[in-house]
């Protein structure tokens, strides 16, 4: 897949990134001077804007590979110090949780259906990921290490059990398509197919 970054003010075409991708870009998504790319081919790539444009020659900073399947969304988190969180989601069921800081895989977990969509509370402690089987999976990254005592390792994949009603937000009977947060947290917002 490729990708084309356009100058909106003016219509200009400013850079083709040929072959970002092996497959179709599913995905993106932008923080600061960075955007993200995912794929058919299970990577997300990390790249520069500025590079991009400058160079004529874009090259990703950083490729994270680990999904097995179409990555399905990307959120980025706070870019910048050592606090930078990058959460994939994939059709392979899992939710991977990265440090962009050092370029490790924090956590992986696994889910009871493929997922299509995701967002995060804004203390980017809770994520909600949503399925093709209608449920809104919730992970309070701080409460649920202790409730259903999953961890975080590096390289281990951590079986999400939904068996709690509190796990799931809403169970439905579409694929979850989108979801948001208000910018309080108190509201969750989610599009059905």
């Amino acid at each position: 897949g490729n990708i084309l970054i356009w100058q909106v003010s003016s219509g200009e075409l400013l850079s083709v990134i040929q072959n970002a991708h092996f497959q179709a870009i599913r995905v993106l998504r932008a923080s600061e001077n960075l955007f993200f790319s995912g794929g058919d081919d299970g990577v997300v790539k990390v790249w520069d804007l500025w590079a991009c444009l400058k160079n004529g020659v874009a090259i990703p900073q950083v490729t994270l590979a680990g999904h097995s399947q179409s990555i399905t969304d990307i959120y980025s988190g706070q870019v910048g110090g050592h606090r930078c969180r990058l959460i994939t989601t994939s059709k392979d069921r899992t939710v991977m949780l990265w440090d962009l800081f050092d370029n490790s895989l924090l956590g992986k977990f696994l889910f009871p259906s493929a997922l299509t969509s995701l967002a995060m509370d804004s203390s980017e402690q809770t994520i909600y990921a949503g399925g093709i089987d209608g449920n809104i999976y919730v992970v309070d990254l701080e409460k649920d290490l202790a409730d259903i005592q999953f961890q975080i390792f590096k390289d281990k994949v951590v079986l999400f059990e939904a068996s709690s009603s509190k796990n799931v937000l809403m169970p439905g009977a579409f694929p979850v398509t989108y979801i948001t947060t208000s910018c309080d947290d108190n509201i969750v917002v989610v599009g059905y197919k």
